[in-house]
């Protein structure tokens, strides 16, 4: 079983209509875990009334480990696909790394895909969503799903292959050439840049996310104004740096990282290479909740929605992807 048999590669763009040039939708990733808080989540999204649709970006399911042995059980996604059923409208799914990293390759990724329809799309492991407002065919919103596994070699993909990431990162340049009149907003499982907090020092350090540096790289040349919204780190953050707003949203239900509150928004000085533009803290929450994405003549604007239930703290908080430590004890 491989990525191949699972997607149709011809499909990698979806059309979404609406008939309201306003427009919202919802964001979150890392769930599955704590489905009273994804089902309280979804329950506020329901009473807001604001969002035409969703978009989940992995993680959608969290393997068990066994002697080394690392199992997706289908009932454990079939249970929290249930859940996101609950929301009173569609729902985008994407990719996070958990998908791809059980010991039977590509089980649960699979899994998944079987398990979507009616009001649960995965088209493909990146895909773009065109929402057209149908009065005067006009593209109100692109929304563009990366793949961020793509970027790593440790999956049920096999081998890192320079290929199907040169594929993805053409494909992402041509989508953001269609977007002359809109601000894009990319979706993708890791984040660019982020807090981390470092269980050997007892701080939170700010880090650069080498894995994901080619799409960095792309967003930052783009130059005109993109929004980027994650997961991936089981918190939320809200951090600019020149035409990138960046918004992590690791807060779905899954148990958190630890994080220090930021409320007052600060820059950090930031010297990485040849890339020479200081980084805006906006905010920093340890909550579980949702993105409500707004988009009213071409300006986008994100806010932070809180659940009311009870956080749960991951005892370990490992940093996986290649990182550079910039700055310490930012509390």
């Amino acid at each position: 079983m491989n990525i191949k048999t699972i997607f149709d590669n011809t499909q990698r763009n979806v059309q979404v209509f609406t008939n309201n040039n306003k427009l919202n939708f919802f964001f979150f990733g890392c769930w599955n875990q704590n489905l009273q808080a994804t089902s309280d989540i979804i329950n506020n999204i329901n009473n807001e009334n604001l969002s035409q649709f969703g978009v989940v970006c992995g993680d959608n399911v969290y393997p068990t480990k066994t002697n080394d042995v690392k199992i997706s059980q289908l009932s454990d996604i079939q249970n929290g696909f249930n859940v996101l059923n609950i929301f009173n409208g569609d729902i985008y799914l994407g990719l996070g790394n958990h998908e791809v990293d059980s010991t039977e390759p590509c089980r649960a990724l699979f899994d998944e895909k079987e398990n979507t329809g009616k009001k649960l799309f995965m088209p493909n492991n990146y895909y773009s969503i065109d929402v057209v407002y149908q009065t005067t065919n006009e593209l109100l919103s692109k929304i563009i799903m990366i793949d961020t596994n793509v970027f790593e070699s440790n999956t049920c993909y096999g081998t890192y292959d320079v290929i199907a990431e040169t594929n993805m990162l053409e494909w992402l340049n041509n989508e953001l050439l269609s977007c002359e009149n809109i601000t894009p907003i990319i979706t993708g499982h890791y984040p660019l840049f982020f807090f981390k907090y470092n269980k050997d020092t007892s701080t939170h350090d700010f880090q650069f996310n080498y894995t994901t540096e080619k799409l960095f790289d792309i967003l930052l040349n783009y130059k005109k104004p993109v929004f980027y919204l994650c997961a991936d780190i089981h918190n939320y953050q809200h951090i600019i740096t020149s035409n990138i707003t960046q918004h992590i949203v690791g807060t779905g239900g899954a148990q958190q990282d630890k994080i220090c509150e930021v409320d007052n928004v600060f820059t950090l000085p930031f010297s990485y290479v040849d890339k020479q533009q200081p980084f805006i803290v906006v905010k920093c929450q340890q909550k579980y909740g949702h993105l409500l994405i707004d988009i009213e003549n071409n300006i986008v604007t994100g806010e932070f929605k809180e659940s009311s239930i009870t956080v749960e703290i991951k005892e370990k908080n490992k940093t996986k992807n290649k990182t550079k430590n910039v700055i310490n004890d930012v509390a």
